[in-house]
């Protein structure tokens, strides 16, 4: 019995509730005898009549009090004002319509930026982060190479080049500074100079007489290739 005390107010609310939704399904007799006290009373008697012929017995009080809530319209479902808090109620309800999609472009997206940052990103990161040292080992191998003081000179401009060219960012120009500096290395590296061998038991020329003139005899000095580095 306790239990059966505790579980009325709620099925009585629920009675209530669905009174109210049978008289919004029944507007036109609403219409006619919710003016006054007196039909207030009629339609009480109408839906007592209504429900009896469904056979569900509803108490008088149940029956008045559906009839308030529907004049205070306390059933009425009012949706909320459009704002941005209410979106964001939408598209979480709805989430089982856009997440997999949404989803599926975000995993798509990264994809591409992380081939992209592989591709092109970190390569050219690590280059550029390279190139003062590129620059500094050109310059170094040129002096090295040559003491010629014009070499010397054009290197000193490359590598000056270079290092405020990265200073502003301008990449591309720096590294043309280290191919400018290549450059120049690999022609001081094909210079060289002819010098007759001097050397103890090593002989400076030689007589060769020519097959198709026996009288004569031609003399021929014997030289050698040095470059920058003594090679």
């Amino acid at each position: 019995m306790a239990k059966a005390a505790e579980t009325a107010p709620l099925e009585d609310l629920m009675v209530a509730m669905d009174v109210v939704d049978t008289l919004r399904h029944r507007q036109q007799l609403v219409d006619r005898e919710l003016d006054s006290e007196g039909r207030r009373e009629r339609l009480i008697g109408k839906l007592r009549e209504i429900y009896r012929a469904q056979g569900i017995e509803v108490s008088d009080a149940v029956l008045a009090d559906g009839v308030r809530a529907l004049e205070e319209d306390r059933f009425r479902y009012t949706p909320p004002k459009t704002r941005f808090a209410t979106r964001l109620a939408r598209l979480y309800v709805r989430r089982d319509k856009w997440l997999k999609p949404a989803l599926v472009l975000l995993v798509m997206v990264l994809g591409l930026w992380l081939a992209y940052y592989l591709i092109a990103v970190g390569p050219e990161a690590a280059a550029r982060a390279e190139l003062p040292g590129a620059l500094a080992q050109r310059y170094e191998a040129v002096v090295k190479a040559s003491a010629d003081e014009t070499a010397l000179a054009r290197a000193r401009q490359y590598r000056s080049g270079g290092e405020l060219a990265l200073e502003r960012g301008r990449y591309d120009a720096a590294r043309g500074a280290v191919e400018d500096l290549e450059r120049l290395l690999g022609q001081l590296r094909l210079a060289y100079t002819l010098r007759v061998i001097q050397r103890a038991g090593e002989q400076s020329g030689v007589w060769r007489i020519p097959d198709i003139n026996t009288r004569a005899r031609n003399h021929y000095l014997i030289v050698e290739a040095v470059d920058a580095r003594g090679t």
